[in-house]
């Protein structure tokens, strides 16, 4: 992931980026670190996002949670992502 400080993402992003992430089994602390955020900020990031899944505010997609997944495999050197 490219590393970019916090105010250049907009929370929707970030919202989404760590309730999907945190799925896919990224700590809180390595979300942290690839978002420049505290901790404490990604899980509160990541319960609004799942608030607004629950509430219906947003509506949960398979382009959304293979997006991310992706993200996460080009982050972990997944080579055959990368060349695609």
């Amino acid at each position: 992931m490219a590393r970019r400080g916090a105010s250049e993402v907009s929370d929707e992003i970030l919202e989404e980026g760590c309730y999907y992430l945190s799925r896919l089994g990224l700590s809180p602390e390595q979300l942290a670190a690839h978002f420049e955020v505290t901790p404490a900020r990604v899980k509160a990031l990541s319960k609004s996002y799942e608030a607004k899944l629950n509430s219906g505010e947003v509506v949960p997609g398979d382009f959304d949670r293979m997006f991310w997944a992706d993200v996460k495999k080009e982050a972990e050197g997944d080579v055959k992502l990368t060349f695609l």
